[in-house]
């Protein structure tokens, strides 16, 4: 893998970076933030706790208990976070929105005006995307068991809108090579070259390794994948 990869497979390596950076995840943490501080400020006023004591009981808990456990932006610093084998609070925002207010069986939004619950509900749709682009960057570098490809992470269907800033080759690491080395759980296909030399494993069939140099192509064993899936695990 060099500097002559196409525009397309530059900003995969772009993209890869971006969703299992810190920076990406405190961008999580920040929408959540907001998110929280709005039902807050909502669920403060006397006359809605008292015309939805219902809602308003439940909003204590589990809903506040669960939310209010995230963590804030900046209270992990760049040095704790690790893409893997953590998400982060990737996870767990995921869970709370399924759990914390639907479980609870409450109206979050119970005597909201619309123009704060559209909004209230873009910053959940963003979170989501949030959350789904870290993990999925995480478990499997965005490669599809179908097609053993990681175009995916092109479609902005699946990953969201992305604000790609006009200097965004500049952020690229100084090699893709050392991004691979770095993440430690891109995937490459069966038949393409090893873009670093090292020690690969094959990702569902169970205890086949391989060692090659950078260059050389990897095997295809027949997995359930359609063709192998190889993970660099080391030097």
């Amino acid at each position: 893998m060099n500097r002559n990869l196409d525009e397309r497979n530059l900003r995969k390596t772009w993209l890869k970076q971006k969703f299992s950076s810190w920076e990406y995840h405190e961008e999580l943490l920040a929408l959540h933030q907001d998110y929280l501080a709005s039902l807050h400020h909502h669920w403060a006023k006397p006359e809605i706790q008292k015309q939805y004591p219902d809602d308003f009981k439940s909003m204590q808990s589990p809903v506040f208990t669960n939310f209010d456990k995230v963590q804030k932006p900046g209270e992990i610093t760049k040095s704790e976070w690790h893409s893997k084998p953590t998400v982060g609070w990737a996870d767990a925002i995921s869970y709370n929105f399924n759990r914390g207010m639907d479980f609870a069986g409450c109206n979050e939004y119970a005597g909201m005006d619309d123009a704060e619950r559209i909004r209230l509900n873009s910053l959940v749709g963003q979170m989501l995307m949030h959350c789904q682009n870290i993990k999925t960057m995480i478990n499997n570098g965005f490669v599809s068991r179908r097609t053993g490809t990681d175009d995916l992470i092109l479609d902005e269907e699946i990953t969201g809108p992305i604000a790609w800033p006009e200097n965004w080759r500049e952020d690229l690491p100084e090699s893709e090579g050392a991004l691979l080395s770095e993440l430690e759980g891109l995937r490459v296909k069966a038949g393409e070259p090893a873009p670093q030399g090292g020690l690969w494993k094959a990702v569902d069939v169970s205890g086949r390794q391989h060692r090659v140099q950078a260059g050389e192509r990897l095997p295809d064993l027949g997995s359930a994948y359609g063709t192998t899936i190889w993970r660099r695990v080391g030097d």
